[in-house]
């Protein structure tokens, strides 16, 4: 039997046009992500926070980022009772903080080892590899899930083996499935990949997107993140300046 709560629950994000499931591919390890120092979760793009509220709900805190401030405005109408909905009893529920701004590699505005885990889903992400792994500590991990092949998708996709060449050197792996699609001369592949970003204090990334934070910082950088989101609020427009200048 249905409950009131629920239902209710239901209803609101039926009219707020959240996706109610989360990756079911990304629930295959949520755990490990949710388990790793329970730091800050960058998840990009988010949409409209399926995902997040998963991870939240397993006591992340998410850090959740899109460029449309109308998903954002619904995510935030319903994340508090969603996530409360979807976490098990023992668990202490996470948070989600929504910012509303573009991704780009020339402005780049987190700062290095800054988040625990990184999750890309349905969102391209290829230009903004060394930006990523610059941002996430040591021993995090990362998930990436690329859009699937319907339509015009393969234009957008990487190319066969693309994603695993610029990752390897940098993480280790735990799964990795890619499938071609589209016409084959446009060489396109879907992606799924989880991987660790290994403990390597001394290595130096071996390519950098510009404008990514070059300054090495250790798990002080979750803290600045979580402090500049809360000063600046949800679903705002933060300024695109590089990590250094933000208020600490």
């Amino acid at each position: 039997m249905i409950s009131l709560s629920t239902l209710g629950l239901f209803l609101v994000v039926k009219a707020a046009r959240l996706p109610v499931s989360p990756s079911k591919t990304l629930l295959r390890f949520a755990d490990q992500v949710a388990s790793f120092g329970r730091g800050t979760v960058l998840d990009a793009s988010c949409g409209y926070g399926r995902n997040a509220v998963a991870l939240a709900a397993r006591g992340c805190t998410v850090v959740a980022v899109d460029n449309d401030q109308g998903r954002l405005a619904a995510l935030e109408q319903v994340k508090t009772a969603y996530i409360a909905e979807r976490a098990s009893p023992d668990v202490r529920i996470g948070k989600i903080f929504t910012v509303c701004t573009d991704l780009k590699a020339e402005r780049w505005p987190f700062a290095p080892s800054s988040f625990s885990a990184i999750v890309c889903i349905h969102f391209a992400m290829t230009h903004l590899v060394p930006c990523l792994l610059s941002s996430l500590q040591e021993g995090g991990h990362v998930y990436v899930e690329t859009f699937g092949g319907q339509g015009e998708n393969f234009r957008v996709l990487p190319k066969a083996g693309q994603l695993r060449d610029l990752l390897s050197r940098h993480v280790e792996f735990k799964y990795y499935k890619e499938r071609k699609v589209g016409p084959i001369e446009f060489n396109s592949v879907s992606v799924t990949l989880f991987a660790q970003k290994p403990y390597e204090r001394e290595k130096e990334w071996a390519t950098r997107a510009p404008g990514c934070p070059q300054e090495r910082s250790e798990r002080g950088g979750a803290k600045a993140v979580k402090r500049l989101i809360i000063a600046v609020g949800s679903v705002v427009k933060i300024p695109l300046k590089p990590a250094r200048d933000w208020p600490i």
